[in-house]
């Protein structure tokens, strides 16, 4: 297997909207701003003055090396105004949003793709390797899903709690949808899912979608010990045409599936790739032959790296949200313990703890290295989170729970914290302080402190099936819910539109670990005895916030709201 090249290394320069340090890849130099420099993906996403010029620097200058002023070079195809003689590319957001006949052609060019090329199953848009695993996407589109997230379930939790969303889940499928929109369609998907109304911008937010997805899954040939799967789908009715440019564009970009509308094999396929968790997606009722529904599912499971002893789970009591006059509602409960040094935060206004999960295959019957031959010289030790064997550059998950639990009950502290996350894209990472490692620092660090506690976790199960759709159309999608040719590139009827948006979670924590599925659905139409040691109390016994997050890329797989538990 051939090695995958390593992307080079910018020592000391640091991209002025994501802050990666040092930038990795390519580097792009404004010529004509101070000190103005992005990497790949940032340039691909933020808006810069059309009239400055991008240098696109592949090799690091060596140092030592004198440079000199770089003569301007001409605007780079993403800050060119559209020619009016070529007639293939028109800005969205004019009067005159680019045909469907022109978008389809040039969305496949912005994804690399050909319309005479055959299908190929698994075909990798990230690498010239389809087998190795892509680098997490920026840190910019990170944090665009996580706030995505973030406001659709603030607007959730303003209604009702309990609730969770999977963002990246939702935000796959709601792209998928995008492929195949334009005109007013498109630049209400740019608007809520945070890029610009542009064929470029669509093509590059696919392309990080899916390289995320990518960076998610485990590697089936490294036994991980996460199971985490992705899957997507396209029902269309009898009696509505799909153009096949997107089919296959979503085939082959997605890996999305096509079968006609029937209840009992999309609630199957979706049963199925849920491991049963999510055994109903739609109704009878909920079939018709003029429309098309899609549904992306995601299934998460991993166990704890320091599991809940059994033994130490006992009845406990849970305060819940109460209703009118009565504060809190009493609710029974079985509740775990664990006493040991665990990574936690407190401020004035909450507790915060985090627990790893298993992410590698145990290495207890690896022999002990020899006494008598010595270990490789090397004087630099590449950091093992950017390794992986002999491949460079290859970051793994490292996935974990968050427990947020506001010091002060009720609901708005919750929906407090939640309105922080979702209008500060970087709070989340400056939390956690998720950032790659750099030339003085090797390791990951964290806000987040190795703290002797008693963690007393309410051992739940969320199964939550909500509409998103009015959450999201108060967000910016309302153009979508209406008639119209907008989605022309993905069906030639002239009044297509989107009736819901609805999201099933499944949520079970226990002394073992965590399981998650999530399913959208789119329709158109030591030895000496130390000291004592007194640990600090985390008593979860109100509501509180949890998360499965990935502390490499700082990406949220799940956010939920737990204000109901109950016993066995």
């Amino acid at each position: 297997m051939a090695n995958r090249i390593r992307p080079e290394v910018h020592s000391g320069i640091r991209c002025d909207n994501c802050g990666m340090v040092p930038i990795l890849g390519h580097r792009f130099k404004c010529i004509n701003c101070k000190d103005f420099d992005l990497c790949s993906s940032c340039e691909e996403l933020i808006p810069h003055d059309a009239k400055h010029t991008f240098l696109k620097i592949r090799i690091p200058t060596p140092i030592g090396i004198n440079t000199f002023p770089f003569i301007p070079a001409p605007l780079s195809k993403h800050h060119s105004e559209p020619s009016s003689e070529s007639g293939t590319y028109t800005n969205t957001n004019t009067n005159s949003p680019t045909s469907s006949q022109q978008l389809q052609p040039l969305l496949f060019y912005q994804l690399g793709l050909h319309l005479v090329t055959p299908p190929r199953r698994g075909l990798s848009l990230l690498s010239p390797h389809p087998q190795d695993r892509p680098d997490p996407p920026s840190p910019t589109f990170v944090d665009t899903v996580n706030q995505f997230g973030f406001k659709l379930q603030y607007l959730l939790a303003t209604e009702k709690c309990p609730n969770g969303v999977a963002s990246a889940n939702i935000y796959r499928c709601l792209m998928i949808a995008a492929a195949g929109s334009q005109g007013t369609n498109l630049e209400a998907f740019a608007k809520v899912l945070g890029f610009d109304a542009r064929i470029e911008a669509l093509a590059s937010a696919v392309r990080n979608i899916v390289q995320l997805d990518k960076y998610c899954e485990p590697d089936p040939s490294n036994d991980s010990g996460v199971e985490l799967a992705i899957g997507s789908s396209a029902w269309p009715g009898r009696f509505i045409d799909i153009k096949p440019a997107w089919a296959e564009m979503m085939r082959r970009v997605f890996e999305l599936t096509f079968a006609r509308q029937e209840a009992r094999a999309m609630n199957a396929w979706a049963s199925k790739r849920t491991q049963g968790k999510i055994r109903s997606v739609v109704q009878e009722m909920d079939i018709s032959q003029e429309d098309i529904k899609l549904i992306t599912c995601l299934y998460f499971k991993a166990k704890w790296e320091v599991p809940f002893t059994k033994y130490s789970t006992c009845p406990g009591v849970f305060f819940g949200f109460g209703n009118g006059e009565v504060k809190n509602v009493r609710m029974p409960c079985d509740v775990m313990h664990r006493t040991s040094d665990i990574l936690y935060l407190e401020d004035s206004v909450a507790q915060m703890c985090v627990l790893p999960y298993q992410t590698k295959k145990s290495e207890k019957n690896k022999p002990e290295p020899s006494p008598f031959l010595s270990a490789p010289h090397s004087a630099f030790k590449t950091p093992a989170a950017f390794t992986n064997e002999n491949q460079n550059f290859v970051l793994e998950p490292a996935w974990k729970a968050a427990i947020i639990l506001p010091k002060t009950p009720g609901v708005e502290p919750i929906l407090t914290i939640l309105s922080h996350f979702s209008t500060s894209p970087s709070a989340l990472r400056s939390l956690f302080n998720v950032s790659p490692p750099n030339d003085n620092n090797t390791h990951f660090s964290s806000n987040l402190k190795p703290t002797y506690l008693h963690l007393a976790l309410p051992r739940f199960t969320l199964k939550q099936s909500s509409d998103i759709s009015e959450p999201l159309f108060k967000q910016g999608l309302r153009p979508i819910s209406r008639p119209s040719a907008a989605f022309s590139p993905m069906t030639p009827s002239q009044y297509a539109y989107v009736a819901s948006i609805k999201h099933e979670l499944f949520v079970d924590v226990n002394e073992e670990g965590t399981e998650v599925a999530a399913a959208t659905s789119m329709g158109f139409f030591g030895s000496a005895n130390p000291p004592a040691r007194v640990p600090v109390e985390m008593k979860v016994e109100r509501p509180f916030l949890f998360f499965v997050f990935d502390s490499r890329s700082g990406c949220v797989l799940c956010s939920a709201v737990v204000s109901e538990v109950g016993m066995d």
